[in-house]
């Protein structure tokens, strides 16, 4: 009886060994998971970002001052082709002042 008792014993013990074993495999699992979405989500963040200040030429922008411009193309009421527009013209508006800046200032005296 005594022998039985020990064996139902050291199998419970085996069990919860196991319970506890692949409750750790399953939180790791999980963790690594959730760092695997993580890293994705900064890669992406930044290379968004790098895009926005290139085509936007946003680095010597400040936050805010970046916000308020990403304020004007993201208008979460105006149908998508208005958005399409809106980038469009912004895009076409960069290049506008990109050219406009290579020319001299003193263009009318001449």
């Amino acid at each position: 009886m005594n022998e039985k008792y020990n064996n139902l014993i050291k199998q419970r013990d085996k069990a919860e060994k196991k319970i506890e074993q692949a409750d750790f495999k399953a939180r790791q699992s999980k963790y690594y998971e959730s760092q695997k979405k993580r890293k994705a989500r900064s890669r992406r963040l930044i290379q968004k970002g790098a895009l926005f200040e290139k085509y936007f030429e946003a680095e010597k922008l400040s936050v805010d001052e970046s916000e308020e411009l990403l304020k004007i193309f993201a208008d979460i009421n105006a149908p998508r082709i208005t958005r399409t527009i809106l980038l469009f013209l912004g895009f076409y508006f960069q290049i506008f002042l990109n050219l406009f800046e290579q020319f001299p200032n003193n263009l009318g005296s001449g």
